[in-house]
């Protein structure tokens, strides 16, 4: 039975799992980004120790319908990361760093994701910062639907 918990605590499993290079059973591409960190819950840049990191924490759980001990919900999430601009050698290498790090959380999520199928990203927001900025960050705005029994 899939919980709150259950289905958070998968995700940053799931993450730590599936998003890097060296693993190959993914889905329909191979991951590009080793993604150095990933926390569940608020963090600016500097508080990550290691760069690429993602970062996700629960904005709502919306009840859809519920009968009695049984019902379906909606999860809100908010899914961040940020990325070292200080290791690219230009600021286009540096904006490409970022988008290349977005693509692989939406392969996670669409393909790789054990509730992939319940999975709506709403909107993705990309801050592409040029050298002159320590990081560039990515926010991605998700639901995820689930049903339960208590």
């Amino acid at each position: 039975m899939a919980t709150r918990i259950s289905i958070l605590k998968q995700l940053k499993e799931d993450m730590v799992s599936y998003i890097d290079p060296s693993n190959t059973s993914t889905g329909s591409r191979k991951y590009i980004n080793a993604i150095r960190d990933i926390k569940r819950g608020l963090y600016g840049y500097d508080e990550l120790p290691q760069l690429p990191a993602i970062c996700y924490t629960l904005v709502r759980d919306e009840v859809i319908n519920e009968f009695g001990t049984s019902g379906t919900r909606k999860l809100y999430v908010y899914l961040y990361g940020y990325m070292n601009t200080k290791t690219y050698k230009t600021d286009d290498a540096a904006y490409d760093g970022i988008h290349s790090i977005v693509e692989d959380v939406e392969e996670f999520l669409y393909n790789d994701f054990t509730y992939k199928d319940s999975v709506e990203v709403q909107d993705i927001v990309i801050h592409e910062a040029g050298l002159n900025f320590p990081v560039s960050w990515f926010e991605i705005n998700m639901t995820i639907m689930y049903s339960y029994n208590f």
